[in-house]
């Protein structure tokens, strides 16, 4: 496990994997994704879902980038393994749950689409794995914090 942690960091693996999440979304070109919530009328092109993929793991590389010396590797691994498709299915399923909805604001505003539960039935599931992936992120921050804290009293 040290050689793997010394060979590939954690931060290197969110930067790849927030660039291949970027990847396809260059070559979906100006399609774009459809949605109303409420009275309001979305579109959001492809290009800004892979922004938002790749700003976050950005974020999360930039963490593990600073907490590298005192971080738990399969903490990360977990983490990146669990919280990385779960957020693609969470997102594109969120995006997708009207599955083929005409372009048209007038045969998007049944409320009932939402009710009937398009949206598929395991995603409480996902959520709960989502949210534990995130918690192991969470954990894995605080432990590398008090480690250094105690790094630190022991120089003193």
């Amino acid at each position: 496990m040290n050689l793997l942690k010394n060979i590939i960091r954690l931060e290197v693996l969110f930067l790849l994997a927030g660039l291949l999440l970027l990847i396809p979304c260059l070559f979906a070109g100006n399609i774009a994704t459809d949605f109303t919530i409420h009275d309001t009328y979305f579109v959001v092109e492809h290009w800004h879902i892979g922004l938002l993929m790749l700003s976050l793991h950005t974020f999360y590389a930039l963490i593990y980038f600073l907490i590298r010396r005192n971080q738990n590797y399969l903490l990360g691994l977990i983490h990146l393994v669990f919280g990385t498709p779960l957020f693609v299915y969470i997102l594109l399923s969120s995006f997708f749950m009207m599955g083929g909805s005409e372009r048209r604001y007038y045969g998007n505003n049944d409320p009932s689409i939402f009710i009937k539960g398009s949206l598929p039935e395991d995603m409480s599931l996902v959520m709960i794995l989502f949210l534990l992936a995130q918690l192991c992120f969470l954990i894995n921050v605080i432990l590398s914090v008090v480690k250094r804290i105690k790094q630190k009293n022991k120089k003193i």
